[in-house]
């Protein structure tokens, strides 16, 4: 019986550690995400005010659809001929 409460308190310390680091996880992102934001904004305000800013961040945003595009089309690929493969 000793035992047994001994490893029930175990297993609730055991899960209130990791509930504990869940937690601090959590609010860390949630001061990441705020201090994204601030800067998205301040982002925006700098491509309003700067034209050649605004089509800098244009530029970068279609090369990087086109590198998703490229990496779907590979991976889509390579699944295609794994399928053939093993059947």
């Amino acid at each position: 019986m000793r035992s047994e409460m001994k490893s029930m308190d175990s297993a609730t310390n055991a899960a209130d550690a990791t509930l504990a680091t869940g937690w601090s996880i959590q609010e860390d992102l949630q001061r990441q995400r705020a201090l994204f934001d601030n800067m998205m904004g301040s982002i925006d305000e700098m491509r309003g005010s700067v034209p050649t800013i605004g089509s800098l961040i244009e530029s970068i945003k279609r090369k990087r659809k086109r590198d998703v595009i490229v990496v779907s089309a590979v991976v889509a690929v390579c699944l295609t001929f794994t399928a053939i493969v093993v059947l």
